[in-house]
């Protein structure tokens, strides 16, 4: 093997998680532990089952099956409602444990505005009074609820309801109840679901859609309020120490509704996701902080987070060094989450030259309108991560490192 691709097979932890490897299956479509839009409702899936089960044989570290909605779709059941499947999640665990690899569950809360309504649904919840007939196979109301009213992304022509927040309780505590039940299935860790500028959580994220005026919208915090105490809750039922991934986009590629944009186009985005947050406003990154203050995923000072998290999270191999991840144990201040300040730099050529953060920004032709709005992970004038861009070179991943 060549010694650049030696940082693949030393092993890494999430919170007190070890994976053997740095080789990570990550969710796809169709892939789910659950089942998927079946009209039978949630099950244990033996053929996904196999699917991982030979991955794990083929020496993956970390296996993510597809998400798994908390609430049928047809029938309305919820997943913690269906103890067999969890026993045979058990049997199932088991048998990825022999091979050495570990397992998360992804959890979504919903598509809302995005569930894909089809063409004969439509007319069906269109109609108040086909509407109430079908409710109990197919609730079309609660599968389409989202943070504000607004048109359904594959049918505009139907307008979204509000979500309650007794409907924003019952997710979390359904949250809550199946993190719980999965652990106790022996799963390693979860993962909730929040990307895809569009799926539940991250409409309530995103400023664009939510126009909220209660706890759930409005402010930074509110906005987030919801995944926030998603996490809480699993970390209540399942202990502090139980891995949560909390999984968002850094930016949305939207140039508005239903506009996305194309590569190397020009274009302004209309919502700015987790790059957006309060200007010149320090967040500290702490085991609290990743609850109530800032969305990523933090674990006793280390990222609690798969390693392919963010797009292009793992851009190149070279030299044994994976590009935006941090080393945590160089990490010897306090870190918090920025924009920039007179006086930031970042470390390049090894860790061993320091680079002006200005300098950066003008080498890289990042317009200085952008440049305040930049979210910056620091430890005092020491950017560790300009967040979309680049690491400090003095906090790479190497061969070496334990927690990142």
């Amino acid at each position: 093997m060549h010694e650049q691709y030696e940082a693949l097979f030393t092993p890494f932890k999430i919170g007190d998680v070890e994976i053997k490897n740095r080789i990570v299956m990550c969710p796809m479509g169709g892939t789910s532990l659950f089942g998927w839009f079946e009209l039978t409702g949630c099950h244990f899936d033996r053929e996904a089952a196999k699917l991982f089960l030979e991955r794990a044989n083929n020496n993956v570290g970390l296996i993510i099956p597809g998400i798994a909605p908390l609430r049928d779709t047809f029938w309305g059941k919820w997943l913690w409602q269906n103890p067999k499947m969890f026993e045979e999640l058990k049997v199932f665990m088991d048998e990825i444990h022999k091979t050495g690899a570990k397992l998360f569950i992804q959890l979504t809360a919903g598509m809302g505005r995005s569930w894909a309504i089809t063409e004969l649904v439509g007319p069906l919840h269109k109609n108040k009074f086909t509407r109430a007939i079908i409710k109990p196979i197919l609730d079309t109301s609660h599968e389409l609820a989202c943070p504000s009213p607004q048109p359904a992304r594959w049918a505009p022509d139907i307008e979204c309801p509000e979500m309650t927040v007794h409907q924003i309780h019952e997710i979390i505590e359904a949250f809550a109840k199946t993190a719980k039940l999965c652990k106790e299935a022996g799963v390693d860790g979860v993962e909730v679901h929040a990307v895809h500028e569009g799926y539940l959580l991250d409409q309530f994220a995103i400023e664009f859609f939510n126009k909220r005026t209660d706890d759930y919208g409005g402010s930074f915090e509110n906005r987030y309020r919801f995944a926030a105490e998603v996490v809480k809750a699993i970390k209540e039922a399942c202990g502090e120490d139980y891995p949560v991934s909390l999984r968002y986009s850094v930016e949305s590629k939207m140039k508005g509704f239903c506009e996305g944009a194309m590569p190397g186009e020009d274009y302004v985005e209309v919502v700015k996701g987790v790059l957006r947050f309060y200007k010149n406003k320090e967040v500290d990154i702490t085991e609290e902080a990743y609850v109530e203050d800032f969305p990523f995923c933090f674990n006793n000072g280390s990222f609690n987070v798969e390693i392919v998290k963010y797009t292009n999270s793992l851009k190149k191999i070279n030299n044994l060094v994976l590009d935006n991840l941090i080393d945590c144990d160089k990490i010897v201040g306090k870190i918090c989450l920025r924009t920039r300040k007179s006086g930031d730099y970042i470390m390049v050529q090894g860790g061993q030259c320091k680079q002006s953060l200005k300098s950066y920004f003008i080498n890289e032709k990042i317009p200085c309108e952008m440049r305040d709005s930049i979210p910056l992970l620091a430890e005092g004038n020491h950017i560790l991560w300009i967040i979309g861009y680049r690491t400090s070179e003095a906090n790479y991943v190497r061969s070496d490192t334990k927690r990142i």
